[in-house]
């Protein structure tokens, strides 16, 4: 009889199916949880903007939102930008994109928070860290077809999520967000791990015993059907290109 968990990779012994450590699937949730509010929040204060002048001045997604945004194909980029657009922009189906894409932030979100098997709505305190540790060690995160799945639900029922897939965007790209931000923006791999990131992660050192899964990003692509690179523009190379190195700073 086979063994319910492959820990060939995993060296805590509370790794979800032998590959995802909880710590990992944590940094994972929190990252969902951060793009999902960061883009409702952009929503949520462009609403306050009146038509007149949005009519006048469309809104740029490229720009408001430009971290989220780089993780979809340069096409879908295009109908959110008024200036990479031009006259063909059409405002009402680049504010109906970007909504969709926010939607499936949530589905992400939400799609994580129920890959637990035994704390409820996780409002409450567990009992223990043993008990804890038990639980996380059955705790998975959404792959692509699990994400795609709901979508494909919500598509039916006339969810925003509809005009977001209907023009080119797909689970995947927000999916391909969430982990690559949460590489690069939450463990100390990333280029915008920051002393603060760093501080707050010394505070809750020992939290979770340490694994050889906890910053294995590629295992964590390859188990969610996620292609071994990001699908999203590199911001530095990106903004170097369009900035370079003065004679001073070479």
């Amino acid at each position: 009889m086979s063994e319910k968990k492959d820990t060939s990779t995993c060296t805590c012994g509370q790794c979800f199916e032998g590959w995802l450590s909880p710590k990992m699937r944590e940094c994972l949730e929190y990252s969902a949880e951060l793009r999902y509010e960061l883009a409702k929040s952009l929503l949520e204060t462009q609403e306050g903007v009146g038509e007149g002048i949005t009519g006048v001045l469309p809104i740029d997604y490229t720009h408001i939102d430009g971290t989220s945004v780089r993780y979809l194909p340069a096409a879908v980029r295009t109908k959110l930008s008024p200036s990479n657009a031009g006259a063909s922009h059409d405002p009402k189906t680049a504010d109906e994109i970007y909504r969709g894409y926010v939607a499936v932030f949530k589905v992400v979100r939400d799609l994580s928070r129920s890959e637990d098997s035994g704390d409820g709505d996780g409002d409450g305190e567990r009992a223990g860290k043993d008990e804890e540790s038990e639980s996380l060690a059955d705790r998975g995160f959404p792959t692509i077809s699990a994400v795609a799945a709901e979508l494909q639900t919500l598509r039916a029922s006339g969810d925003p999520v509809d005009a977001f897939l209907a023009h080119g965007g797909g689970a995947e790209h927000a999916l391909d967000c969430v982990v690559h931000r949460a590489r690069e923006e939450l463990t100390p791999l990333g280029r915008q791990y920051d002393s603060e990131k760093r501080y707050i992660d010394e505070m809750f050192a020992g939290e979770h015993a340490e694994c050889a899964n906890d910053l294995d990003f590629a295992l964590v692509r390859a188990r969610l059907g996620l292609p071994e690179e990001t699908l999203g523009v590199d911001l530095e190379v990106e903004e170097d290109e369009e900035d370079p190195l003065s004679d001073d700073e070479e």
